[in-house]
C-alpha cells in the first residue's frame, strides 16, 4: 500500500485523495459541484443521520484514558471491559502495554465501517484515505474541546495491507499512565 501519509501531525493532502476527485470518480454520471448538490444526489436525511457518530464520535473516559466509542460500548460496558483487563493483569506490565491496550480501542479499520461499496473494492483505498483526512479535523477538534489539557493525534495508522486503511487516535501528552493493578 503506497502511503506517503505516515505522519502524526495531521494528514497532508496527496494528489488524488481530494474528496471531490473521489466522488467524481465513483459517480461519473453525477453532475454536482457544490456540497449541497452532492448531498441531494447521493443521500437522504435518514442515511445522513449515522454520520453524526462518524464525524463527531462519542468520547468516553475510564481508568485515566480516553476512548473513541464508535462501537457503541457506552460508559458502563467500556468500564467493565477495561476493568476486567486491568484486574486480570500480570504484575510488571509496562506503560507501553497500557498505551497499546488503549490504542487498540482507538483504532478503526475503514473497510469494516461500511458494507456498501459503489464500484470495485480495488479503488476504495483512495476513498478510505480521503475519509481519514476528513475525519481527522473533527475528531481532533472534539478531543481538544473535551480534553484541553491533553494532546491527541489522529491520522492514518501505519500500513497493514491485510487491514486496509485504518484511522487511529493516540494520546501524546501527557503520556498515558497505567491504572493501579495494571
Amino acid at each position: 500500500m503506497d502511503l506517503p501519509l505516515g505522519c502524526w501531525k495531521g494528514i497532508r493532502m496527496v494528489s488524488g485523495h481530494d474528496p471531490l476527485d473521489v466522488l467524481r470518480a465513483a459517480y461519473p454520471d453525477v453532475d454536482a459541484t457544490a456540497p449541497t448538490q452532492w448531498l441531494a444526489e447521493l443521500g437522504t436525511v435518514v442515511e445522513a443521520m449515522p454520520y453524526h457518530w462518524l464525524y463527531w464520535p462519542p468520547l468516553l473516559e475510564t481508568h485515566g484514558a480516553v476512548f473513541v466509542d464508535l462501537n457503541g460500548y457506552g460508559q458502563a460496558e467500556l468500564e467493565r471491559v477495561v476493568g476486567e483487563a486491568v484486574s486480570r493483569g500480570a504484575p510488571g506490565r509496562s506503560r507501553a502495554a497500557w498505551a497499546d491496550f488503549v490504542n487498540g480501542f482507538n483504532y478503526f479499520e475503514i473497510p469494516y465501517l461500511f458494507t456498501r461499496w459503489p464500484g470495485p473494492l480495488g479503488a476504495s483505498e483512495e476513498a478510505e484515505l480521503a475519509l481519514v483526512r476528513l475525519l481527522s479535523e473533527p475528531w481532533e477538534s472534539k478531543l481538544h474541546t473535551r480534553y484541553p489539557d491533553r494532546r491527541f493525534q489522529v491520522g492514518v495508522a501505519p500500513p497493514d495491507p491485510s487491514l486496509g486503511v485504518c484511522v487511529e487516535v493516540r494520546q501524546v501528552a501527557p503520556r498515558l499512565e497505567p491504572p493501579a493493578g495494571w
